[in-house]
Order: C-alpha cells, then sequence, then structure tokens
C-alpha cells in the first residue's frame, strides 16, 4: 500500500509494508530535483502520526495528516519527519480514514459521508 500528497516543491511518498511478521509505515520528504529531505518510519498502529497511512495534504514546507487526535503538522529536521504541533480542535471534525485538501479559502475534510471545510480564527 502507498500514498502520496504533493505541491510544486515537494512530495511526501508513504508506503506500508510486511517486515519479519510485522506492517511498517514509512514516509519521506522528497524534493523536486529529487533529493531526500527527510524520513520516519513506524509499526502500524503504534499511535504516532505515522500509525495509519492517511491522506493528508502538503501546506507550504510541511504536511498536515488527519489523525483520530485531529490533525497534526510534520515537517522536516535534521532530515527526519517529525510531529511539529497538534490540531486537538479538529478532532471531532477528522479521524485517521479522513482525506485532506487545502483550497484558498480552508482545510477540506473529506470522508464517506461529507465534506467539511475548516477554517483558522
Amino acid at each position: 500500500m502507498r500514498a502520496a500528497c504533493s505541491d510544486p516543491t515537494r512530495c511526501f511518498f508513504l508506503t506500508a509494508s510486511q517486515e519479519n511478521g510485522r506492517t511498517v509505515h514509512r514516509a519521506a520528504a522528497i524534493a523536486r530535483d529529487g533529493r531526500v529531505l527527510g524520513t520516519a518510519a513506524a509499526a502500524a498502529g503504534d499511535g504516532s502520526w505515522l500509525s495509519h497511512l492517511s491522506v493528508g495534504c502538503v501546506a507550504g514546507e510541511a504536511l498536515l495528516v488527519p489523525t483520530d487526535d485531529g490533525i497534526v503538522r510534520v515537517e522536516v529536521d535534521t532530515g527526519t519527519l517529525v510531529k511539529t504541533r497538534e490540531f486537538p480542535d479538529t478532532e471531532p471534525f477528522v479521524d485517521a480514514g479522513s482525506r485532506l485538501f487545502a483550497g484558498t479559502d480552508g482545510l477540506y475534510v473529506v470522508d464517506a459521508q461529507e465534506i467539511r471545510r475548516l477554517t483558522m480564527r
């Protein structure tokens, strides 16, 4: 399984693979010129931002990821993808199965039942 999201400057590529009988999720931030900017790995279901292969969206140099606890911001820090901010107020509107899309007027959250637009106040 794999997922990707990108903007004109970078791509975030996420994969799931079976390794020694367990599922491992990996993520990489890749620059437009092909350089790997940062990576991360986590066991599936470990409770981290990478425990589900959620379809996030690129926002500037960051990746916004939907989780069961709300949206988190992931950025490159010295070659590693790390969670740099949490948005717990978004928890009622997203879960790990949601998809995120950046719009000019807010962030769109898509799930099986509806589409929501989130804005900052």
